[in-house]
């Protein structure tokens, strides 16, 4: 059956309803308390899934899509497919979900930054710099072999880590879902096969599918997935 829509989950072992979305999600994520439960002190309500899932109502205000960061989103997908799912199946999902934001939050920052166009003048810089730092090591090697004192220490300086690699919080949490098809191979070929969601891989696959045309028909994204196979 074709995962690209809600239809996908119109077959025996799937539909229904699930009328405590709250608490199957509260449950799932004791379950994967290892992964997902970490940073916020073991607590399922603490998650940012969860709150959004007790914030979400009312009216879609203008351009509320553009501002909405992934967890916001994740929270919209699950509340639409509780309505038409059964309560074990829903809690498959989410599972896949929760996994598919720790993986966004392993990911998401490296293939943003590689994902942006770097100005011309930045890549003469960085020529430059370059240019310069050999220029320096040149200029070392030369003094090493002037000084006469062989019994000194080398020592080598480790750069600084820097300022907003210390502080950038979590990627779900600050970004929307652009990018998010972009990084389903990373979570099927690398992240899934470590963090097991209890769902075959084929079944893995076609809710990226459908998660992600899912965001497209939204708006959430404009990209549509891709998916590398083995």
């Amino acid at each position: 059956m074709d995962p690209s829509s809600f239809v996908y989950f119109a077959t025996p072992e799937r539909s229904g309803e699930t009328k405590e979305m709250a608490k199957t999600v509260v449950d799932v994520m004791k379950g994967l308390a290892e992964i997902a439960l970490k940073k916020y002190g073991g607590e399922p309500e603490h998650h940012p899934i969860y709150a959004k899932i007790l914030s979400m109502g009312g009216e879609k205000s203008e351009n509320e899509e553009e501002a909405k960061h992934c967890d916001e989103i994740f929270a919209e997908y699950l509340k639409e497919v509780a309505k038409v799912t059964n309560p074990e199946y829903f809690a498959n999902v989410v599972k896949f979900i929760v996994l598919y934001r720790e993986c966004l939050n392993q990911y998401g920052w490296i293939k943003l930054e590689a994902a942006k166009p770097k100005p011309k003048q930045e890549k003469e810089k960085e020529k430059e710099k370059e240019k310069e730092k050999e220029k320096e090591e040149e200029k070392k090697e030369e003094a090493k072999d002037k000084e006469p004192d062989k019994d000194k220490v080398k020592t080598e300086e480790v750069p600084p880590k820097k300022e907003e690699e210390k502080k950038k919080p979590d990627y779900c949490t600050a970004n929307n879902c652009e990018f998010v098809p972009e990084m389903a191979n990373e979570l099927v070929l690398f992240f899934l096969p470590e963090h097991s969601c209890g769902l075959p891989t084929t079944e893995c696959t076609n809710l990226v599918v459908n998660f992600c045309e899912w965001l497209l028909a939204n708006a959430y994204t404009c990209t549509k997935v891709s998916l590398v196979k083995k």
